[in-house]
Parts: structure tokens; C-alpha cells; sequence
């Protein structure tokens, strides 16, 4: 969508998103991993950039908090609010140097309600929302408005591993759509 819209778009993931379009660069990172945050930043470029749209994650370990894996507890975290620190750490400053910047992370439903069995996720993604409200006033005087949204279950391959009645019904599957993110992008 931001691609048909003109926006020159980089894609940052650990797996080819498989876009072929001519304004589409892509490059692989794992954000989750130990990051150099001078690699990254050279990575980035100078920009300045006029967006970041951050939604890599994790779904991490499932089932009960004392069932879980404690080093797959940890890499939920590590991948889903630390790869989100990393990101912004670098790409900020190539945002405050546009003119009028937006920042879009997705927070993921955990953030908002308890989430049984997905212990790791939702703290993840409640401390990435803590992040983007205390960002937001940081950036108050910045040229950089920062929001996060929650879609809703979007069936991507980070929930094959979601047990189906843990899956809304097909009714209830929420996703953004189009306009819904343009007018989040909109300046």
C-alpha cells in the first residue's frame, strides 16, 4: 500500500518478504539477536526518513507462565521490546531530520488484556506500548509523532503455533486496512 502510494519503502526481517517492486529495498536482520548498533545504523543509511513502520515480533513460548521455557521467555522480550529499542535507537535520528516524521509500532492485543498461556507476548508488547507514550512526550518538540496500534489477530505465520482455540473465530479476526494506516502515516 505505501508502495502504490509512491513511498520509497526498506524492509528489515530474518525471512524474504517476497515483494518485487522497484521502490522496495530489503535487507536481512534479526532484530532480536545481538545487534551492532553501528552495523544497523550503517545499514539505515543517513536518510532522513519520513516513516518507520515497526511490526517484526515473536509469538514466544505458550502455556502456562511456570510451563514456560524461561530462555524462550527471554527471547520473546529480547526479540519483541529490546528489536524494538534497537530500531528506534537507530532510526530516530534519520527521523527527526525529515520535516514532519511518523513512527508506527504494533503493540499486538497482549498489551491491552490479560492473555493466558501468552505470558511473554503480552508483557512484551505492554512495555512496548509504556515505550511509545513515554517516546511520545520525549518527542513532543521533535518533528516525530509516534503512535502504536493493535490490529487484532492477523493471521501470520507467527501464530501457526497458536493452539486453534486460542484463535478468534473468523468473525472476530481483526486486521488494519488500508485506510486505517494511511491516515495513522498521514502528516
Amino acid at each position: 500500500m505505501l508502495l502504490l502510494d509512491g513511498w520509497d519503502v526498506w524492509g528489515l526481517s530474518r525471512s524474504d518478504p517476497e515483494i518485487t517492486h522497484g521502490m522496495f529495498w530489503w535487507v536481512e536482520w534479526d532484530l532480536g539477536g545481538d545487534v551492532d548498533p553501528w552495523e544497523l545504523s550503517y545499514v539505515l543509511g543517513t536518510g532522513p526518513y519520513d516513516a518507520l513502520v515497526h511490526c517484526a515480533g515473536i509469538r514466544g513460548p505458550f502455556g502456562p507462565f511456570l510451563d514456560n521455557d524461561p530462555a524462550a521467555w527471554v527471547k520473546t522480550i529480547e526479540t519483541n521490546l529490546l528489536g524494538t529499542q534497537r530500531i528506534l535507537r537507530a532510526s530516530l535520528p534519520l527521523l527527526e531530520r525529515s520535516q514532519d516524521a511518523r513512527v508506527l509500532l504494533f503493540s499486538g492485543g497482549g498489551a491491552f488484556d490479560p492473555s493466558p498461556g501468552f505470558s511473554a507476548y503480552g508483557c512484551s508488547k505492554a512495555a512496548t506500548v509504556a515505550l511509545v507514550e513515554t517516546l511520545s512526550e520525549e518527542l513532543r518538540e521533535a518533528a516525530v509523532t509516534i503512535n502504536a496500534i493493535a490490529p487484532g489477530f492477523v493471521a501470520t505465520g507467527i501464530h501457526a503455533g497458536t493452539p486453534y482455540e486460542h484463535r478468534p473465530d473468523d468473525g472476530e479476526a481483526l486486521g488494519m486496512n488500508q485506510s486505517q494506516l494511511q491516515s495513522m502515516l498521514k502528516k
